[in-house]
């Protein structure tokens, strides 16, 4: 009976303890907001295009940023996917994850619609997660307005 008693203690500060951690790591989310301007290069030919992209924004958490940016895009879908991102602070800390999405063909380009993770990073950011909408334009002249609209933990 003692060892039932104890065994109940123990899953029961177990349990709490679990809870608390699943509150904490929720309190520590935060929005998280991110824009940008950039310039895109593909370096493949189509149906598959490579596309490097690189520019300069402003993010929550991080201040002003330089961005590095690579996906592929299937011209016959109009979807991007296995997209990667680091993003970098003035200090060096930097935020990374994926992306994937669509395109939507306008008179002056492409509108993005699409989604973004964060899985890590480094500095004060090593260990972020989070994630949310991406949106923003590509235009005809390789150039793209950038938008994220989410939350992060770190």
């Amino acid at each position: 009976m003692i060892l039932f008693a104890a065994m109940l203690v123990f899953l029961a500060t177990f349990s709490i303890g679990n809870a608390r951690m699943v509150v904490d790591m929720e309190d520590n989310s935060r929005p998280f907001k991110a824009t940008a301007k950039a310039y895109a290069v593909a370096v493949s030919p189509p149906p598959i295009l490579e596309i490097y992209i690189t520019g300069n924004g402003h993010a929550t958490h991080m201040g002003n940023i330089s961005i590095w940016q690579h996906h592929f895009v299937n011209v016959i879908s109009m979807t991007f996917y296995d997209g990667r991102f680091v993003w970098t602070a003035a200090n060096g800390d930097t935020i990374e994850g994926g992306y994937y999405g669509s395109m939507v063909p306008t008179s002056v380009g492409f509108e993005i619609h699409g989604y973004f993770t964060i899985d890590g990073g480094t500095g004060r950011f090593e260990d972020a997660v989070g994630g949310g909408i991406a949106s923003g334009m590509q235009y005809f002249d390789n150039t793209a307005d950038l938008r994220l609209d989410g939350t992060i933990t770190y």
